[in-house]
């Protein structure tokens, strides 16, 4: 009924954009709209500082929640993977959820205490910690699933703003996280609940910097454009006043 009625819908993400459209029971609804949110890099956490800068290169799944479809589990298990590869590195998770408990109880299972690290003991971090580890972050990784009931995240604020600093990112395809990191192009993309593919394509990164710069690159550039703040808004003032 709103897709018929309504002046238009503004939708910021092609998952929800194709799932609104297919629902919708209208044939090709000219008002159902692709309209990503804008976001500024000039300003965007310039005056937060990085943490120190640990021996290890830290990999980092920060301002998600510690919830099924962030699929924080399968970090941890390509975690074991990657140490029982040979690897030295460290992983910090930072997020409130209530799968706290359930996520430290694997860590300890897995033998990981001294390399998996998840902050705020299931409460949450400030902002401003969240920012500090983005900034210092070796290499993003995002393993989110799509869940049976449909729930899944559109593009999420913590890819962008991890693309807006040049970081490489490592991710599944879940939800609309490939609108804006493209396989081989703007990162990495490998299948969701395959902790053996994500471990893969983090050791990917791990032994080739110059790789890790390239993909950095690529997705700030395209952050940039795709979430520009002024054009964006534009667009939907424009919207707006017709």
């Amino acid at each position: 009924s709103k897709v018929e009625s309504a002046k238009f819908i503004s939708i910021c993400n092609k998952f929800a954009y194709k799932y609104c459209v297919d629902h919708s029971g209208v044939g090709n609804p000219k008002n159902v709209l692709l309209q990503y949110h804008g976001v500024d890099p000039k300003t965007a956490f310039a005056v937060i500082s990085s943490i120190k800068k640990p021996t290890r290169p830290l990999l980092f799944n920060g301002g998600s929640r510690l919830v099924e479809k962030k699929g924080q589990k399968y970090l941890i298990q390509a975690a074991r993977i990657l140490r029982d590869r040979g690897y030295d590195f460290e992983v910090h998770i930072a997020g409130p959820g209530p799968l706290y408990n359930d996520l430290m109880d694997q860590i300890k299972e897995l033998n990981l205490e001294d390399r998996v690290f998840i902050h705020g003991d299931g409460k949450g971090v400030p902002f401003d910690t969240v920012v500090s580890y983005l900034k210092t972050a070796d290499i993003i990784v995002q393993p989110n699933i799509n869940l049976g009931s449909g729930d899944s995240d559109g593009v999420p604020t913590f890819v962008i703003e991890s693309a807006l600093m040049a970081k490489p990112v490592v991710a599944t395809d879940a939800g609309s996280i490939t609108d804006l990191i493209e396989n081989e192009i703007t990162g990495l993309i490998v299948a969701q609940r395959d902790p053996v593919a994500l471990a893969e394509a983090v050791e990917r990164v791990l032994k080739d910097s110059a790789l890790g710069v390239r993909l950095g690159e690529s997705a700030k550039t395209r952050a940039e454009q795709m979430f520009d703040l002024d054009r964006n808004v534009k667009e939907l003032e424009k919207l707006l006043l017709e």
